[in-house]
């Protein structure tokens, strides 16, 4: 298990957020993409969950290298392998678990829809939420791409940095209710 959620802080922390929405973009668009042509050709459920393994597969991937982190395949002299294990596990075991907590919780959802409506509503449900949340991430990404610009503005004119700001959060609203209303009630 290599804890490539690392790898997402590691981008983030240098302030690369760009490099991140577009992979997560990439890797939604995939998901679909591979969900769709499967579902077309009738292979069910496990070629959905293949879909998912490989587009989580490309995306964490594409995080390792966007983020330019090389690992060392050889030891150091002074290590041992045996230390070097110890250490793996006290940072492997808790990653692992929140991983898998977050993975329950997210699709926890999927699960009574399908006990109550059954599996085939599961995909019509989660096709359609995924398009949502690839809105939703986009117009997170416009507000974020806007906040180094309109915060340098902040300490120089606050009359300036107010009109900015309102102008950015109308432009958001504006995408965010010709985008996402009609895609709510289309689904």
């Amino acid at each position: 298990f290599i804890p490539y959620q690392s790898y997402r802080i590691y981008i983030e922390a240098k302030n690369e957020g760009h490099k991140l929405n577009l992979i997560m973009f990439g890797q939604n668009l995939l998901f679909m993409t591979l969900g769709v042509l499967f579902a077309f050709y009738g292979l069910g459920l496990k070629a959905q969950a293949l879909a998912m393994l490989i587009s989580g597969l490309m995306g964490a991937l594409a995080l390792k290298y966007a983020s330019g982190i090389s690992v060392p395949l050889r030891l150091k002299p002074s290590e041992s392998h045996q230390d070097l294990d110890r250490k793996l596990k006290t940072f492997q075991k808790p990653e692992l678990m929140n991983h898998i907590a977050t993975k329950i919780s997210m699709h926890c959802d999927h699960l009574i829809i399908a006990i109550i409506l059954g599996p085939l509503m599961v995909t019509k449900v989660f096709l359609g939420q995924r398009v949502i949340l690839i809105l939703q991430s986009q117009l997170v990404a416009m507000g974020q791409a806007s906040t180094a610009s309109i915060g340098s503005i902040y300490y120089q004119d606050q009359v300036r940095f107010r009109k900015r700001f309102l102008e950015v959060s109308k432009i958001i609203a504006t995408v965010a209710v010709s985008l996402l209303i009609p895609t709510c009630i289309l689904n």
